[in-house]
């Protein structure tokens, strides 16, 4: 039997999905297994992606990675072993500058799995209005009914969104400080969008998350014992730092073939639409946005966030800029637990 291995990150949207979609995968080749093993959040976001490049067939990992694996001869270029219809048709229906965002050096590196951008969190039993400006939200924080987590990547997010919306350095570390210290300070410093969700999904007296990449998961009924409803954030109206996760195929892969036969099934319309969709996952592929399905399981998630998705600001995928965030990411550390 030959057995694809995929590895993505700790959480069920990233590893419920992509394992029932490789189970219906098996079924319909036989004599092919299919294996999911989580790595952890900071592993997707920062790497280092080099073991997970020799252990499994398929990656599942955040697109500022991308160059760095890329220099490295890590995944497979798709455009040298995918038909120029699959690629064109990824590219199509990208949601924002997902697909864009695994191209690097004109090769295509990974293609659109799942799709987010920074968003804002809300539990509607406990907050009838949500904030619409920074003032606004601090004015909520200072009622307690406020958590923001400042994980490393989450932090780097908040500072980049202030300086998209025009803040210089300065005024965005100063957001960034007051913030923290109104919504939970040192006790959310290492806590990303996970864990904050987890907590409001399960009674904690958290009426608002200003941002956070978001998991349509929370929004599923019978997912959580607290809905959580998702909605554009008022830290960025425009220019929400996109999120997602792109798959890519190891070089090092001995089922190559078989892997890229999974890797262009998978993101395609039909599976992200139905499978992918109804089994947890968060699709990349814009028709599985516009679909009634999706939309249904999900109290419309993909329709209220489409906007916010199309104008999210892309991080460059460059191996410099994510050495760059790794870095700022342990300075904004050192900045908020000094401050």
């Amino acid at each position: 039997m030959t057995t694809l291995r995929a590895t993505s990150w700790a959480h069920v949207r990233g590893i419920a999905p992509l394992a029932a979609a490789g189970q219906l995968f098996a079924d319909r080749h036989p004599g092919t297994g299919f294996e999911v093993v989580a790595h952890s959040a900071r592993t997707f976001g920062e790497g280092p992606l080099e073991d997970l490049a020799r252990q499994f067939d398929l990656i599942a990992f955040d697109h500022p990675l991308t160059g760095e694996a890329a220099e490295k001869g890590l995944f497979l270029p798709l455009d040298e072993h995918l038909a120029a219809d699959v690629l064109e048709d990824r590219e199509r229906h990208s949601v924002g500058g997902s697909y864009r965002s695994y191209v690097y050096n004109g090769k295509v590196w990974g293609l659109p799995l799942d799709a987010a951008c920074m968003v804002t969190a809300v539990r509607g039993d406990l907050l009838e209005r949500i904030p619409q400006t920074w003032d606004e939200l601090l004015e909520l924080a200072r009622s307690g009914l406020v958590a923001q987590g400042f994980s490393r990547m989450t932090a780097t997010a908040l500072y980049f969104m202030f300086l998209n919306q025009g803040d210089d350095d300065a005024t965005s570390r100063e957001k960034l400080r007051e913030l923290f210290k109104l919504s939970g300070g040192t006790d959310r410093l290492q806590q990303g969008s996970i864990q904050i969700l987890e907590a409001m999904a399960a009674g904690e007296g958290i009426a608002f998350l200003p941002a956070c990449y978001g998991y349509s998961s929370y929004s599923r009924p019978g997912f959580a014992k607290h809905a959580i409803t998702f909605h554009p954030t008022p830290i960025a109206p425009s220019g929400a730092v996109l999120g997602g996760a792109g798959l890519a195929v190891s070089a090092f892969s001995k089922n190559r073939d078989l892997a890229l036969r999974f890797l262009e099934w998978v993101t395609g319309a039909d599976c992200q639409t139905n499978v992918y969709a109804v089994c947890g996952g968060q699709p990349a592929h814009g028709a599985a946005w516009d679909a009634d399905l999706p939309n249904l399981l999900t109290g419309d998630f993909y329709r209220r966030l489409r906007p916010a998705m199309e104008s999210a600001w892309v991080r460059s995928n460059t191996p410099e800029f994510h050495h760059q965030q790794s870095g700022l990411a342990s300075e904004l550390h050192d900045f908020l637990t000094n401050s």
